[in-house]
């Protein structure tokens, strides 16, 4: 790390400026960030009362002589930039010197450091702005800053902090990020006396995200790897046997930096629509590593947000390893191969799938027999998961007809399949459209334009949706001053379905339940169509359809869940039936 200087005028006039100090966090953020600049291994924050009053972060990094530690305190002094093509090739969390003097002018700072070569350190209090103070003091190497009092001299600031609990939150949420991203670095944190962090450093993510989430969540991540020459994409991501209820678990980092990036955050969720069962979320952790002359982190005060000259390669690359991930891994299976550069495992069989979907449905609610006492409860009584891989072969089913009008019978040899006929066919169908709708003539023109007019709130923001619309496939032009024309839709939309499920697609739109992005649009349009067009519950099916849809979905990529990520089917063993009836 270079000696501070103050940044040339036509430097920092270029720099996106702005308030980075809005609250205890943000001030634990960057003050994180200067110790991880400066090379330290062993990082300490600790803060009382949410931070509002207190905040001491210390490190072991490499200090600051005395006559950096005045210039420090000033605006646009930094020792990571000297002019603005240095952003080009930023690797240094921190780069536009606003950190230190803002927090300066709203608290009680004080600096205590010392250089290792350096035989005393130096000690600068500076409160409110004001009664500026630089002495030398005993010190040890590295960098201890401490933060008092803040925003009393702005209470109309302060009284828009919020609880002593939340800002602990957002606090344990930034120390959390930077110790992700930061695994051979040491990081604790200290909230009121209550020790909520003591991180090591560790020689890996994996081992950093197990201290942080558990060994539990670390046997159940899939860790992938894909490069590029100019990019590398590192996932680690949950199976069925971990998910929960938020997005709170998935963190993107680039180039180590958290970032927030709508479309790769989409990237990261999409894929697992229609595998991960609706209202679940996977853990995800991925670390994209990219040449710094492709991104613009001169963005975003806080330093959230990002620009990435090429976007699209990353976003698809994420999408298609998520996908492909999620689609042979999030319900774990036997075998490995290679599959499109990315390593993987072999899709179970349907017999392979339902074993493993059996462990949240029959094992935990064995089906009810009102006749039977005593029901065994022993887990192998209920169940055969993953015993026996049944050979699911056309000449060993035999079909025993239909349930309730909803579920179709198939015997085995020593297992029924119940198959829900509706989610399977819907699988099918939504394969089948999305496989279709990768032909360049995916689009077609209808011959005459479907009118609809849009609740009148919604009007402008459908204007303004137009070309969004349009790179879903979906064209529409106003017609008078109320209504719309719908020209063209995509091509695998069954014409009997077309004003339907624009119908629904639309409802959706106006109740904001689709992200405005041209491949959700389009993804929404294709699950409503498999959804509408596939067979109802209480419709009568004949033998030779049963053993068509059976067939099909063997055949399909994904055959265990529905689009919307419920189960297709389930498979009980002849031993549970034997159990019941007590005759084992």
């Amino acid at each position: 790390m270079g000696a501070i200087i103050v940044l040339p005028e036509e430097v920092s006039s270029k720099i996106a400026a702005g308030e980075v100090i809005d609250g205890p966090y943000s001030i634990v953020r960057e003050l994180i960030d200067n110790s991880l600049d400066a090379d330290a291994t062993q990082i300490k924050v600790t803060v009382n009362n949410g931070g509002k009053d207190f905040i001491l972060v210390s490190d072991n990094g490499g200090g600051m002589s005395k006559d950096d530690v005045v210039l420090a305190v000033q605006k646009h002094t930094t020792s990571k930039i000297t002019d603005i093509e240095d952003l080009d090739t930023l690797t240094t969390m921190g780069f536009r010197g606003e950190a230190f003097s803002s927090i300066c002018t709203v608290s009680d700072f004080t600096l205590l450091t010392k250089r290792e070569e350096d035989d005393i350190g130096t000690k600068l209090t500076y409160s409110f702005g004001k009664d500026f103070i630089n002495e030398p003091a005993a010190a040890n190497k590295g960098t201890e800053i401490t933060v008092k009092n803040l925003f009393y001299n702005l209470p109309a600031r302060r009284k828009f902090l919020k609880s002593n609990k939340a800002e602990n939150a957002r606090i344990k949420d930034e120390v959390l990020k930077k110790a992700l991203s930061f695994f051979e670095r040491g990081f604790s944190l200290k909230a009121d006396d209550r020790v909520i962090y003591s991180l090591i450093p560790r020689p890996d993510y994996r081992q950093r995200i197990a201290d942080i989430y558990g060994q539990e969540l670390n046997e159940n991540l899939q860790d992938i790897v894909h490069e590029e020459d100019l990019f590398t994409i590192h996932v680690f991501i949950s199976n069925k046997n971990s998910t929960l209820s938020n997005r709170r678990g998935q963190f993107i980092f680039i180039n180590r930096r958290p970032v927030v990036e709508r479309s790769l955050f989409f990237a990261l969720n999409n894929p697992a629509r229609g595998i991960v069962q609706a209202g679940r979320y996977v853990y995800a952790f991925v670390f994209i590593h990219i040449n710094p002359s492709l991104i613009d982190v001169n963005v975003h005060p806080a330093k959230k947000e990002i620009k990435i000259k090429i976007e699209k390669k990353i976003y698809s690359a994420l999408h298609k390893l998520v996908e492909q991930t999620l689609q042979v891994k999030f319900y774990p299976s036997l075998s490995h191969y290679e599959f499109d550069g990315y390593r993987t495992v072999q899709e179970p069989s349907i017999a392979e799938s339902m074993d493993l979907f059996i462990r949240n449905t029959i094992e935990k609610e064995p089906p009810v027999l009102e006749a039977v006492e005593n029901r065994p409860s022993e887990p192998g009584s209920q169940v055969d998961i993953g015993k026996r891989k049944k050979d699911l072969s056309e000449e060993r089913l035999l079909y025993r007809g239909v349930l309730f009008r909803t579920y179709i019978i198939f015997e085995g040899r020593d297992f029924i399949l119940l198959i829900d006929q509706h989610a399977a066919h819907e699988r099918v169908l939504y394969e089948q459209f999305k496989e279709s709708s990768k032909n360049i003539n995916s689009v077609k023109t209808l011959l005459i334009p479907i009118n609809f007019t849009p609740p009148r709130k919604k009007y402008a923001d459908l204007l303004e949706s137009i070309d969004v619309f349009k790179e879903a496939g979906i064209e529409i032009e106003p017609f008078g001053d109320e209504s719309f024309n719908i020209l063209t839709i995509p091509g695998v939309i069954p014409e009997s379905r077309e004003d339907e499920l624009l119908s629904y697609l639309f409802d959706e739109f106006y109740e904001g339940k689709i992200n405005l992005q041209a491949h959700e649009i389009k993804e929404r349009f294709l699950k409503l169509a498999s959804c509408r067009s596939a067979i109802k519950e209480g419709n009568t099916i004949n033998e030779e359809e049963a053993r068509t849809l059976l067939n099909d979905l063997r055949s399909a990529k994904i055959p265990y869940v529905c689009p919307h990520g419920r189960p297709t089917f389930v498979r009980i063993s002849k031993e549970y039936f034997e159990k019941a009836f007590k005759r084992r």
